[in-house]
């Protein structure tokens, strides 16, 4: 199984709500029954949080005639009627969803690699793709940019301005460094560095950012 798939269940209403609200999640599946509630109800909230409206939903239920009104209510991905399925229905739904996922990666991959960093200075626009960005630092009230070839000296600017423009992949890890999460190799927890792919020097963690740092780890 992928390291990184991370699968939360629940047969609770009110528990499932909380993990959505807590996690992101790909695909929700949700039965009609619930011991606390509706799994109807529960989708139709999902679907009220703007990070789920499109969220795939697939029901695997026994209540048959519920189908129409999962689809109409809640544009369900798939429905599938647990007790009359040999096995083969949920297979084709699991090998759907697997090669919907792929796909998806795939063109996560080539947004990745097409995405630029536009930093506006001097009048001119320098694009530096993203990918090649290792980290990004405030130091002496500029910023800097490292990437695998070269370190760009930018302008006077906060932080948080940076940051707005940079993807999920890059993660604050100190006051003044983001990284970008896909170039590290190791973390010394001991002395609070952090090792980087095309870099040969470490980079250090600050000590109120060690949560994150053990979601990485």
């Amino acid at each position: 199984m992928n390291s990184r798939l991370k699968i939360f269940s629940t047969g609770s209403s009110k528990e499932a709500y909380e993990i959505a609200m807590r996690e992101e999640i790909d695909v929700f599946f949700i039965d009609i029954n619930l011991f606390d509630g509706d799994g109807m109800k529960l989708a139709e909230n999902l679907r009220g949080i703007k990070k789920y409206e499109f969220t795939k939903i697939v029901f695997i239920t026994s209540v048959v005639m519920m189908e129409l009104e999962a689809y109409r209510n809640t544009q369900c991905y798939e429905f599938v009627v647990k007790n009359f399925d040999d096995g083969s229905n949920l297979e084709r739904v699991m090998k759907k969803l697997l090669i919907d996922y792929i796909n998806y990666e795939d063109e996560r991959y080539n947004a990745w690699n097409n995405r630029c960093l536009e930093l506006n200075y001097n009048n001119s626009i320098y694009k530096v793709p993203i990918k090649d960005i290792i980290f990004v630092e405030y130091l002496n009230r500029r910023i800097y940019v490292q990437t695998k070839n070269e370190r760009i000296r930018y302008k006077c600017m906060p932080m948080m301005k940076v940051i707005e423009d940079l993807p999920k992949d890059f993660v604050q890890v100190h006051q003044s460094i983001v990284i970008n999460k896909n170039y590290i190799t190791k973390i010394d927890k001991s002395n609070r560095m952090i090792e980087l792919s095309d870099y040969d020097q470490q980079v250090p963690y600050g000590r109120n950012y060690s949560k994150v740092i053990g979601g990485l780890g």
